[in-house]
């Protein structure tokens, strides 16, 4: 039997090319970072950084290279630069008095608002006053589900069966409960398995069991 295979989590990173060169920049001087070319996860362990100190020849390369996008940032620079002195090797800025999410875009600000009505409903809710329906959150749609199916056979894993031509190869425990010590197997056909958003639910009346 080949491999099974399990979904995988996806953190909620902002893509490069929806950052300027100067945005990038300085998030990445305010924040504690991961990534790579293709996009990067801003984070902060303690507290984020009120100032940045910038090569002044590099920040004024970095302001000519927004290639048309609005930038909120690029705005902030070229107010602090008009009071400051692009005299010296390095340029101070400060964002202490700035709210942070004013560094980010529109789209930036979607996507983190985004992110924490999937993965942290509770931080959501605390901040805005409301509860997530089960539409508005990964998370709350994944503890909706869990619960209609607490006692369903649900999908922990999947491959094609080499045994059995034309179907799938379905690992399963009630619940979804990777913990499970009660573990069954059942056929599914090829055209009807999806792993879905949470899960392929079993059904016992159409799905048999394998040993």
């Amino acid at each position: 039997m080949a491999d099974y295979h399990s979904p995988t989590v996806v953190q909620p990173d902002i893509p490069v090319a929806a950052m300027t060169p100067l945005e990038r920049r300085l998030l990445c001087e305010l924040f504690e970072h991961e990534g790579n070319d293709q996009a990067v996860y801003f984070f902060a362990s303690d507290n984020v950084a009120d100032t940045a100190w910038i090569a002044t020849a590099e920040l004024v390369e970095l302001l000519g290279q927004d290639n048309g996008m609005v930038s909120r940032i690029a705005d902030v620079v070229r107010a602090e630069i008009a009071k400051g002195d692009l005299g010296e090797d390095e340029f101070e800025l400060d964002f202490s008095m700035i709210g942070y999410p004013d560094l980010f875009t529109y789209r930036e600000q979607a996507m983190a608002d985004r992110a924490l009505r999937d993965w942290y409903p509770d931080a959501w809710e605390a901040i805005y006053g409301r509860e997530l329906s089960a539409t508005e959150s990964f998370t709350r749609d994944r503890q909706q589900f869990a619960r209609r199916h607490a006692k369903d056979w649900i999908v922990i894993s999947a491959v094609r069966s080499s045994d059995h031509p034309g179907m799938v190869e379905a690992l399963a425990t009630v619940g979804g409960d990777r913990n499970s010590q009660e573990i069954r197997r059942f056929l599914v056909r090829v055209g009807e398995y999806a792993a879905g958003r949470h899960g392929f639910v079993i059904d016992p009346a159409l799905h048999r069991t394998v040993a």
